[in-house]
């Protein structure tokens, strides 16, 4: 076998109109109406520097079956643009952009790209940039957006060579494997469909969290190439995989996002008064830059990446009564106030938010006739002659679990104190605002 490199993408999503960010600021959606034809540039751009073979785009190519003619024809530069390195570009429609249905240009692309039809699975040998078979590509590509049926179960299942008597074997899928939470069950399947068929590697779409279902046969979802929402959070980008000549794979994750969604929570439990919050806040918003410029070293494009952050504010504390929802949009637009410059990486507040609750006097609490207060005081006990909690009948079925067990056997001696402090301030923070007494009852009599 040949040794090879190739770039696995998935949903590019291509022409997303991106949402989170309202009427606040045009440079701001206009920045994030191109991150993702910017990301496409960046994975072009990776493809090149890293000399791959070929790349592999896993379905939703387009945002939308009614594609843009502008996202078109960015697929159309990018599709030359691999094609002039000597990059092929193999592809697999998904529910986004079934191809029985919405608007197709009638654009040339270059023969080095290869879009595999909806029906049945379809095999492609994919040549390195010296034009030597070393891989098949088996792929399919959705007809219609609402595919229900199990696109798994019509790949064929592969005799069971030496990976040196054979080419590697690569399938190009848009699925929902094992049924993923938070995700439409387009084209369901089970990872026994997948690993049945002697696929080496399953190059998935659809999916937008990064994951490895399972290794050696590879079973991958990359994420998506550019994160479009406050739901998408974290680096996106595309695995280069390489190939040895014993059939062997190996990831390298590499982020191509030109935004990056964070989602960042600050608690109000230390502070006193809203200057402390003010510099809390601006420090946060800060460090999101340097987080994003760093990140941006991760690719070869050399290019800065921005950022847009919604802070939670949460935890127990004087300032919660000050937290309205008046003031929390004033605190928003405060922070918003500083523009970002149309031509450089920048950090924006999407939205400020206060889940807080306000501050509890402990003594007080632990003296009064109520549920919090007797669980406190019992917490106290425990704190003075702290139990044997491997003998103690409410804890030693954790200390007799296989797994758990594991880990309490290596807790050091001083650390039961610790764990009651915690799960005093657990409760507290759960069930702080209760103050039915023992003998209290309900509009209906009940207990």
């Amino acid at each position: 076998m040949r040794p090879f490199r190739f770039i696995h993408a998935a949903d590019l999503h291509l022409g997303s109109p991106f949402a989170g960010v309202g009427a606040q600021s045009e440079r701001v959606r206009e920045r994030l109406r191109e991150a993702g034809y910017e990301a496409l540039n960046r994975l072009v751009g990776l493809a090149i520097a890293e000399k791959v073979d070929f790349v592999l785009a896993s379905g939703d190519l387009f945002d939308s079956e009614d594609r843009s003619l502008k996202a078109q024809l960015r697929l159309q530069k990018a599709a030359f643009a691999l094609a002039d390195a000597g990059i092929r570009l193999y592809a697999v429609h998904g529910n986004h952009d079934p191809l029985s249905s919405g608007y197709r240009a009638r654009l040339d692309m270059p023969e080095t790209m290869h879009v595999f039809p909806p029906g049945e699975v379809t095999m492609q040998h994919a040549v390195n940039r010296a034009g030597e078979q070393v891989a098949e590509i088996y792929g399919i590509s959705y007809a219609q957006q609402h595919e229900r049926a199990n696109l798994a179960a019509r790949f064929p299942v592969l005799p069971g060579l030496a990976a040196d008597s054979r080419l590697f074997r690569i399938g190009l899928l848009h699925a929902n494997v094992d049924n993923q939470p938070d995700s439409t069950p387009y084209a369901p399947c089970t990872r026994q469909d997948l690993l049945r068929t002697g696929i080496d590697y399953w190059a998935l779409g659809h999916i937008h969290v990064r994951q490895v279902l399972h290794e050696s046969p590879w079973i991958v979802y990359p994420g998506n190439l550019q994160g479009r929402n406050v739901k998408e959070t974290g680096p996106k980008g595309a695995y280069v995989v390489d190939v040895s000549e014993a059939g062997e794979a190996t990831l390298r994750f590499c982020a191509l996002d030109a935004v990056r969604w964070e989602v960042k929570r600050l608690s109000i439990s230390d502070m006193e008064d809203e200057q402390q919050l003010l510099e809390q806040l601006s420090a946060l918003l800060n460090e999101a830059m340097p987080e994003a410029a760093d990140a941006a070293k991760s690719d070869l494009s050399g290019q800065e990446r921005s950022a847009v952050v919604r802070i939670i504010l949460e935890g127990r504390g004087a300032l919660h009564e000050t937290l309205r929802p008046e003031r929390v949009a004033e605190w928003q637009t405060v922070l918003r106030e500083s523009s970002p410059d149309a031509d450089r990486a920048f950090v924006w507040l999407e939205s400020l938010r206060a889940e807080t609750l306000p501050a509890l006097d402990l003594e007080e609490l632990r003296a009064s006739d109520s549920f919090v207060g007797e669980m406190l005081r019992a917490a106290a006990r425990l704190k003075a002659a702290p139990p044997d909690l491997q003998q103690w009948s409410p804890t030693a079925s954790l200390w007799a679990h296989s797994r758990i067990g594991k880990h309490l056997d290596d807790a050091e001696p001083g650390e039961t104190a610790a764990w009651i402090d915690e799960a005093e301030r657990l409760l507290v923070d759960w069930l702080g605002d209760i103050r039915l007494t023992p003998g209290s009852r309900g509009e209906n009599g009940e207990n």
